[in-house]
């Protein structure tokens, strides 16, 4: 059993800290909650005939716009150790806890580092790297999934075969707003409807069916340096909206903000065999099944040199 996955049932999961070159420890988000609605019989009838639904995570959107949740907004910072110095606007302009949690961050916080032929973070997240084999994902804890069911088979995926699938899981104390790893063009954004699962690990690992059955928008970025990327945002629980800046299509700058959700979920890069090549602590630690803290606009690889 991998350490990922032993922790996972203490509620703790180890990720590697690339700014501190160390390992580090995080508290799984309402482990209490999750285990309940994912490991009790109870809470997983709960979860399939409620949870679930769109219905459910629009009340809960309803509810985090309602100016009387912004009395949440102080001790979920103090909670969870949030940098409020990095926000664009202080704490007391969030008209309500979504407009906090849809904050945008000061420029000089998330640089964009290296140059055009270095990839970027889209997002604050933890990171995790899989290869992709004839057309399927085999995680180290949840269930197997395919390039075609990331895209609700409304793509050929062929091209893609054997390359890399890049896992970014945002965490609901991370900043929610994510960039283009690389300029270049795409056209519109296509959208598969889903239900709404928790991305959260004690969620994967009861095998919830999260990137083939969850709410998702993809499309394919033209990109100047690493040719062809699928990029797919994931829906999850409590996620009532996906705001995507080009929805039509069009050009796009490296660094540039692509959209936001409306609370925790996951973004997934696929890159064709040759494209990338990641930094060596990505690709050791995500061989364990170990996530690497990642921030919007960090170097985490270069092109690659035989695509």
């Amino acid at each position: 059993m991998s350490p990922a996955i032993a922790s996972t049932r203490d509620r703790l999961i180890p990720y590697y800290d690339r700014r501190t070159g160390s390992l580090a420890e995080e508290r799984v988000f309402e482990s209490a909650w999750m285990a309940f609605l994912y490991e009790h019989p109870l809470g997983r009838l709960l979860t399939e005939v409620c949870l679930k639904r769109a219905a459910f995570s629009r009340l809960y959107a309803w509810w985090k716009n309602r100016t009387a949740s912004r009395q949440q907004i102080l001790p979920f910072i103090r909670k969870y150790g949030i940098a409020a110095e990095e926000f664009e606007s202080s704490v007391d302009q969030f008209h309500s806890f979504n407009a906090f949690f849809t904050r945008r961050l000061k420029a000089h916080c998330r640089p964009i580092e290296g140059n055009g032929s270095s990839l970027i973070a889209p997002a604050d997240s933890k990171l995790l790297v899989h290869a992709c084999a004839q057309d399927h994902v085999y995680p180290m804890k949840g269930r197997a999934f395919s390039l075609a069911d990331l895209t609700g088979r409304g793509l050929d995926t062929t091209a893609w075969e054997g390359g890399v699938v890049l896992v970014f899981r945002l965490c609901p104390s991370d900043c929610h707003r994510f960039c283009y790893v690389d300029s270049g063009e795409h056209g519109p954004v296509h959208r598969v409807p889903g239900c709404f699962h928790s991305v959260s690990p004690l969620s994967l690992a009861a095998g919830s069916d999260v990137f083939g059955g969850n709410h998702r928008e993809w499309t394919v970025l033209a990109t100047e340096h690493f040719g062809a990327v699928l990029q797919v945002e994931v829906a999850a629980l409590t996620v009532n909206t996906i705001v995507q800046r080009h929805p039509r299509g069009g050009a796009f700058l490296r660094g540039e903000e692509k959209g936001y959700f409306s609370y925790g979920s996951t973004l997934v890069l696929v890159f064709q065999p040759g494209r990338i090549q990641l930094d060596e602590d990505i690709v050791a630690y995500s061989a364990t099944g170990i996530e690497c803290a990642v921030r919007c606009g960090s170097a985490i690889g270069v092109m690659g040199d035989s695509p």
